[in-house]
Parts: C-alpha cells; sequence; structure tokens
C-alpha cells in the first residue's frame, strides 16, 4: 500500500507529552462519522481533560448543530468546534492535543471505501488515537499507534480514552511507536522510495 507521507514531525519532552489535556477530532462533520457517541462519551469522562477541539465544519449549519446537540446532551462546555482552518493552524492547534478521535459510523462505505488519513496529522505531533473497530482503520494501523472501541459504545471509547490518559508506560510507548512509524513516512523519504520504484519500473 502506498500511504500518504508527513511534512514534519513534533517531537516533545516526556514532561510535555503527558500535561496535555486536549482530545481532538479532525475532519468532516458529515453523517458518516459518530461525533453523537463521542459527545455522550465525554458524559462519562472526569474532568482531568481539558477540551473536546473538533477541527472541521465546513459551513455554520454543520457547526451550529453539533453545537446544539452538545447543549442537549450536556457538555457544551467541553466542546471546540474551529469551522475550517488552514495546515498551519491545524499544527498549532495540536500542540496542546494529547489523543486523537477516529469516530467512523458502521456502514458500507466506512467499512471498505473510506481511508481515515487525518490520522497522520495526529502522528505528525506523535499523538496516540481511538478509532472506531472497523477494518478500514486497521488495515492502516493497528494497536501499536492507539485504541480501537467498539461501534456506537460510547462507555467503551470513555475506557479507552481513559486508558490511555491514565497508564503513562502505555502511553509513552505508543507515541514512540507512532514516531518510529512516522519517520518513514516522511515526504522526502517517501519521495526517495516513489523515485526508487519508478526506476525499477
Amino acid at each position: 500500500m502506498a500511504r500518504t507521507g508527513i511534512n514534519k514531525i513534533y517531537r516533545y519532552d516526556l514532561e510535555k507529552i503527558i500535561s496535555k489535556k486536549d482530545i481532538a477530532y479532525i475532519g468532516a462533520l458529515g453523517n458518516r462519522k459518530d461525533l453523537e457517541t463521542v459527545f455522550k462519551s465525554l458524559k462519562l469522562i472526569d474532568e482531568k481533560f481539558g477540551k473536546l477541539i473538533i477541527i472541521g465544519g465546513t459551513n455554520d449549519k454543520q457547526i451550529n448543530y453539533y453545537n446544539n446537540l452538545a447543549e442537549k446532551i450536556g457538555i457544551e462546555d467541553k466542546i471546540r468546534i474551529t469551522g475550517w482552518v488552514e495546515r498551519k493552524e491545524i499544527d498549532e492547534i495540536l500542540k496542546s492535543v494529547k489523543i486523537g478521535l477516529v469516530p467512523l459510523k458502521d456502514n458500507f462505505f466506512n467499512r471498505n471505501l473510506t481511508s481515515p488519513i487525518k490520522i497522520f496529522n495526529y502522528f505528525s505531533h506523535g499523538i496516540p488515537f481511538v478509532g472506531t473497530d472497523l477494518l478500514s482503520i486497521k488495515e492502516i494501523l493497528n494497536q501499536k499507534y492507539g485504541l480501537l472501541y467498539k461501534t456506537r459504545n460510547s462507555k467503551d471509547l470513555a475506557n479507552k480514552i481513559e486508558v490511555l490518559n491514565e497508564d503513562k508506560d502505555l502511553y509513552l510507548k505508543i507515541v514512540n511507536n507512532i514516531y518510529d512509524f512516522s519517520e518513514q513516512l516522511l515526504w522526502r523519504k517517501r519521495g526517495s522510495k516513489i523515485l526508487n520504484f519508478i526506476d525499477e519500473i
């Protein structure tokens, strides 16, 4: 499989990594994403976390919908929706993020066709992920780089988030796995491999 590339790897000292508090989701706010389960999981998580930063939203209608949903569930003070932002701003936001989310609904598209490349935004910052237990995610990654939760199960999602936050040894092991993996994905290395492949054809 020809994976996407990473432009830059941001490395942080261990104290900085452990002290991070925010959770992030990067991507569209459409029907294939399961943010409702994410919101419900926030009700079950203690106050040790900062905010869920949702980096996405292409119009006011989408943003208003999820702000209203957060208010209905009772977690409006725990989320921040940025709307559309440029790549540089994404990297600034991710500097405070401890865990990245990949919440996909269990449907044909997400099981068979999607490729959640936003994961690699997390990886450029050494951020472990918690994602839905679907084949499309497993094909790209495995639990060396994060944890998987049962579809539409807010309790399992909350548990996996808390495991990553509380088990420092596990968290740092995953961070180091991500950094090792990300080195292989740097565009300068990916470019060399692609050129070598072309030369061999």
